[in-house]
């Protein structure tokens, strides 16, 4: 019976324990993709609300479509290639999202 609540509690901290490497593990990875939202930010965020202000003619709703277009790369990072720029890439993203504003 003692032996059996040994092997029940070392297979409860043992679960405890991947559970906490899991949550360091997705932690590690939110902190990775924030820093590079936050470059890309910083690097094309102009160039976005360019985009976005040509296709839309309106300050505010090219803004909203700034902030929509760094939303959907930050949402699908993980799914993008790599095949092109990181500016390619969200400038795609831009023109899409200011069609779904028309």
């Amino acid at each position: 019976m003692k032996l059996l609540i040994e092997v029940y509690i070392s297979t409860i901290f043992f679960v405890y324990i991947i559970e906490v490497i899991d949550m360091l593990i997705k932690k590690e990875h939110d902190l990775k993709l924030q820093n590079v939202i936050e470059k890309l930010y910083s690097e094309y965020r102009e160039n976005v609300f360019h985009l976005c202000l040509i296709y839309l003619k309106d300050v505010g709703r090219a803004e909203d479509a700034m902030q929509d277009t760094f939303l959907k790369a930050l949402r699908h990072y993980s799914s993008f290639r790599h095949e092109c720029s990181d500016k390619t890439w969200l400038l795609r993203i831009a023109a899409n999202t200011c069609r779904d504003y028309h």
